[in-house]
């Protein structure tokens, strides 16, 4: 079974789902690294989604004739090619696991399967919230530094906090909300399904090897033919008779 994470892995996986699982620092990053992807897809998202609010019709210009051209659509072709990448992975992942504890599962006596964990786990609703606010504020700070890097390339100016809080942007801390909460609510419904697979998986092992060292013949001990000489003799005592109690 999977060995139990670290304190400070312990610290991480209250905001940070659990993909890969913590046995090692690999498998950490491996976490890490889809939530970052995560944050920079939720801040694209809204970017387009802003920008089709405010132009409407002249998006499409807007995209081709400012410094946006040069990296939002190649951005867009990349997260959606990771994302991708990420649901054939899980899939396979989940479906790979079904098939070999199905396979565990026929093997083991009914006494020892119903031991296995449920097959629909649920998901911890109380920290769909609290990484939903670690996104958001990842996501603010990703959009502010965007939008302050593209005001700079394009006017010359440093518009601050006004990109988030200007009354013509009214709607991009809503979206931002929405889509951390989406993105929270994704990434922890997969968590919970990899981890019941591999919780799964990894008892239903356990439970098999106990079960086949149980049917397993134990060895054969037989006591060994040898001539032990008694040690009465060996000691010079001859006599049957116990010594007295007393001289």
């Amino acid at each position: 079974m999977q060995a139990p994470p670290s304190p400070h892995h312990r610290r991480i996986a209250t905001v940070v789902p659990s993909i890969a699982g913590w046995r090692s620092s690999r498998h950490v990053w491996v976490n890490l690294l889809v939530f970052g992807i995560a944050v920079l897809a939720g801040t694209w998202i809204v970017h387009q989604t802003e920008y089709t609010i405010e132009y409407g019709r002249r998006f499409s210009t807007v995209m081709a004739t400012s410094p946006h051209r040069l990296y939002m659509a190649p951005a867009g072709v990349v997260l959606s090619v990771a994302f991708g990448a990420l649901v054939v992975l899980c899939g396979s992942v989940l479906g790979l696991s079904r098939l070999r504890l199905g396979s565990m599962l026929q093997q083991l006596p009914p006494r020892l399967s119903r031991h296995v964990p449920p097959g629909r786990p649920l998901v911890p609703v109380h920290s769909i919230g609290l990484t939903a606010l670690v996104l958001v504020l990842a996501q603010f700070s990703v959009y502010l530094l965007q939008e302050n890097l593209e005001y700079l390339a394009s006017v010359g100016t440093l518009p601050g906090f006004a990109v988030l809080l200007a009354p013509q942007h009214a709607t991009v801390i809503p979206l931002h909300l929405l889509a951390a909460l989406c993105s929270s609510l994704l990434l922890w419904t997969v968590s919970t399904w990899l981890s019941r697979s591999r919780r799964a998986v990894g008892t239903a092992q356990i439970l098999l090897d106990l079960a086949l060292r149980g049917t397993a013949a134990p060895p054969r001990r037989c006591p060994t033919h040898a001539y032990l000489p008694s040690l009465r003799f060996a000691a010079g005592i001859f006599c049957l008779r116990s010594p007295p109690l007393t001289a």
